[in-house]
């Protein structure tokens, strides 16, 4: 457990870190919609957001997780689980809001990465070489 606890935290940790290097602290947190430089993207869909459409979420979810695990409480896990309702709910709210702002591009975009959950290699789910 406390090995699964530690993954998933580590896990959480470098998807921010990397969310963070990708588009500032600023806009990871909600602080701006602004990208940090003039030339830079509204839309960011590179870095973790190839992956996910809300990475931020996904690691917030993972370290809810992490320390469910850590607790091995199951209240710990239970608060957990609502919480991270609460974040996919808010996550998926937002959905409505980008369309609006960014319309067929971010359509495409929601067509091309998935909404929390990574996609599987296409190596491991048996279409590969």
């Amino acid at each position: 457990m406390k090995a699964a606890a530690a993954v998933s935290i580590a896990a959480a940790v470098v998807l921010l870190l990397r969310t963070v290097r990708e588009i500032g602290w600023r806009r990871t947190f909600g602080l701006t919609d602004e990208p940090r430089h003039p030339e830079e993207p509204r839309l960011v869909i590179g870095g973790p957001f190839r992956l996910v459409r809300h990475p931020v979420a996904l690691a917030a979810i993972l370290a809810l997780a992490g320390l469910a695990l850590a607790a091995r409480s199951l209240s710990a896990a239970l608060g957990g689980a609502v919480v991270s309702g609460f974040i996919a709910l808010a996550a998926r709210r937002s959905e409505s809001a980008l369309v609006e702002r960014f319309g067929e591009v971010y359509r495409r975009y929601q067509r091309a990465a998935p909404f929390l959950l990574p996609r599987l290699p296409a190596a491991r789910r048996g279409r590969g070489p």
